[in-house]
């Protein structure tokens, strides 16, 4: 049709610039111009109107064309892929439902593997390294665990000033649930051939931490100052010798210069 077109409207400029030149010489009449006019008037109206009908057809094509792409791609994002491999616990979006971008449509587990993140001070911070071996015992499990220190926070949370410690650990069987409770112990400072007492014979005094030591079948109170401790040693730094025979039961029914007799074992009473 364009084709067609397009010759009618070649065909009848063509004529009427012929019939233009015969007018000139005198040899067609006015009556004969105007009807050539008419003629190619009418073919170019019509040439262009069908050039129109592509444009637009062109443009309807162009829109469908995007239309499709879009289609496909939406298509290609109903398939959502986990960027993660693990065991889904959660879906919290019903089959069916309309879901805006950023909403969570699955919770995904790493079962092989967990993390547990837990505050330190100042203090205990600037003894700690990443890699370093921590214990961690599982309190539903009543078990231990070996971990590692796999990141340690450079600078303190702006709002606890505390510094975010993050343990690793193998969790083969997937016995270690996500939400458990564990306790791990870290090594903030290892010293050796110091002298250290158990925990149990210390007594709180005020501020002041005590013991007391056999004498002479007499109990006295000996005011000392700790250094590191543990679950269950504290290090002693001044005030309690080596040779001296500490009451470990019972101490807090004492008074200074109270007699005692030992009994076997070395205890006071």
């Amino acid at each position: 049709a364009a084709a067609r077109a397009r010759l009618a409207h070649e065909s009848a400029t063509s004529d009427l610039k012929r019939i233009e030149y015969l007018k000139e010489q005198g040899v067609v009449s006015a009556q004969a111009l105007e009807q050539a006019r008419v003629r190619a008037a009418g073919a170019t109206a019509q040439y262009q109107g069908i050039l129109d009908q592509e444009k637009m057809a062109r443009a309807r094509y162009e829109q469908a064309k995007a239309a499709l792409e879009l289609a496909r791609s939406q298509l290609n994002n109903a398939t959502i892929i986990a960027p993660v491999a693990g065991i889904v616990t959660a879906l919290p979006v019903e089959v069916g439902q309309m879901v805006s971008p950023g909403v969570p449509v699955a919770t995904i587990v790493d079962m092989d593997q967990v993390k547990i993140n837990l505050n330190a001070t100042e203090k205990d911070i600037i003894h700690l390294r990443a890699g370093e071996e921590v214990k961690v015992k599982v309190l539903s499990l009543d078990r231990e665990f070996k971990g590692e220190l796999s990141a340690v926070a450079l600078a303190a949370d702006a709002r606890t000033r505390a510094f975010l410690v993050e343990v690793t650990l193998p969790n083969d069987g997937h016995v270690i649930k996500p939400g458990m409770f564990a306790e791990v112990e870290l090594k903030t400072q290892v010293v050796s051939n110091v002298l250290a007492i158990e925990r149990e014979a210390i007594i709180q005094e005020g501020s002041k931490p005590i013991v007391f030591v056999v004498k002479d079948n007499k109990a006295y109170v000996k005011e000392i100052m700790l250094g590191l401790i543990n679950d269950h040693l504290a290090q002693v730094i001044a005030g309690l010798d080596e040779v001296d025979m500490l009451v470990l039961k019972g101490q807090q029914y004492l008074s200074d210069g109270m007699p005692v007799s030992v009994v076997a074992g070395g205890e006071g009473q």
